[in-house]
């Protein structure tokens, strides 16, 4: 997972290999193969890659077509900005997503510390973060933002994942939760909805299967280019 092994006082320690890619010096292997999947999210984007009854149905209801257009990156930037937390910690996110207004924090899937970082940088009213943990795609994000509803609202956490709809584009999918009522927002105050994050609803849904085999594969040394 491109880290390195050190001991410190005897005992062995697994350290992080940093790795150049498009201009930037990620901390670690694992960082630079998300960069690398955000940079080819529009890879081979036009073959569906998962339907499932529920969207075989919605797509003859709504008679929607792949996208005829190609699709893009998504734009990042990396470690834009540090924050000082509600309690006082200082933390430095990996990524800044501009279109979706959003934070993402990588971490291993062994990592314990991740939710209560992102949980701490969500209560602090920041902004919205995921949660992204192992490769792209190998497991779903945990999605921190603010929500309301018709009953209510509050602190919430949800199951998402990057996809493509072809109405609205690069979305973030989230996977549980659906209510007609419910809005995600970018703070405790409700005041800014948050762009390009969709329920799972009928529609037409494409997964960036290519984009998360190309960001495995990826390779750094020699100078060889992703």
């Amino acid at each position: 997972m491109g880290r390195e092994q050190d001991t410190v006082g005897g005992i062995a320690v697994i350290q992080a290999i940093e790795t150049r890619y498009a201009g930037y010096r990620f901390r670690s292997r694992l960082e630079a193969r998300w960069a690398v999947f955000f940079d080819n999210f529009g890879a081979g984007i036009r073959e569906v890659a998962r339907w499932d009854d529920y969207e075989k149905e919605a797509h003859q209801h709504f008679n929607l077509e792949p996208p005829n257009h190609s699709v893009g990156a998504i734009h990042y930037d990396y470690e834009k900005d540090g924050f000082r937390l509600m309690d006082g910690s200082m933390y430095l996110p990996d990524f800044w997503l501009p279109e979706f207004k959003l934070w993402v924090e990588v971490k291993p899937p062994e990592d314990a510390k991740g939710e209560t970082t992102c949980s701490a940088f969500r209560d602090s009213d920041i902004g919205p973060i995921l949660l992204c943990c192992g490769y792209p795609h190998e497991y779903t994000g945990t999605l921190f933002c603010w929500e309301s509803s018709e009953s209510g609202g509050g602190p919430s956490e949800f199951e998402a994942a990057f996809a493509y709809f072809s109405v609205g584009g690069p979305t973030l999918a989230i996977l549980e939760g659906y209510r007609s009522s419910r809005r995600l927002h970018s703070d405790c105050y409700f005041e800014h909805t948050l762009p390009r994050y969709r329920f799972t609803e009928p529609c037409n849904y494409y997964s960036p299967i290519e984009a998360t085999r190309i960001s495995k594969q990826a390779r750094f040394e020699h100078g060889e280019t992703p």
